[in-house]
């Protein structure tokens, strides 16, 4: 990769946390009461600098986690999920050509089957950053390991992410705070 792209998209990160950063602490409402779909961001200066290096010359991926209604923002990961818990998941990406996006999300258990999927289309403003939002408050996933996979398309260029998650039961030590124990080692 050439460094003026890495730093490019070293830029693009930096603002994107600076609008995430200023939104948790001036106490924003989650990203998740847009409902699921293709949500632009904010287009003013306050939330988001200026890219200094340049802009990408089209689809670009800005950031992407997972996170659930269980957690305290929607910026919060974990690495362990609990089945009680309902999945979301962000792409923020930016684009400077008006043709149509196509987002898909896809959630699939270890043994291949498909938990879940969701596609959402969106015809963009040039010169825009948006978030794919998808959430899953029609289900829980049942104890497991998931791969999360959210892929982003304009014309013929593609971005995306993937997690695993490891989702436990209810039960578990992890997830019910009772069951842990309060003795040291």
């Amino acid at each position: 990769m050439r460094a003026g792209e890495t730093m490019i998209r070293t830029l693009m990160v930096v603002a994107i946390a600076s609008w995430v950063v200023g939104n948790v602490m001036a106490g924003t409402p989650r990203l998740g009461d847009q409902g699921p779909g293709i949500h632009p961001l904010p287009k003013t200066t306050e939330d988001l600098a200026p890219l200094s290096g340049g802009k990408p010359f089209g689809l670009a991926g800005l950031g992407s986690w997972v996170t659930s209604d269980a957690k305290p923002s929607q910026f919060t990961t974990d690495w362990i999920w609990c089945e009680t818990e309902n999945l979301q998941v962000y792409q923020v990406f930016t684009v400077m050509g008006s043709t149509k996006v196509k987002a898909t999300v896809r959630v699939t258990h270890q043994d291949g089957t498909l938990a879940d999927s969701a596609v959402y289309t969106l015809d963009p403003e040039p010169d825009r950053y948006y978030f794919v939002e998808y959430s899953s408050p029609s289900f829980s996933l049942a104890p497991g390991i998931y791969k999360i996979t959210v892929k982003v398309a304009q014309g013929q260029k593609t971005i995306g992410s993937q997690y695993w998650l490891l989702v436990e039961s209810a039960n578990s030590v992890n997830c019910n705070p009772a069951l842990q124990s309060t003795e040291s080692p």
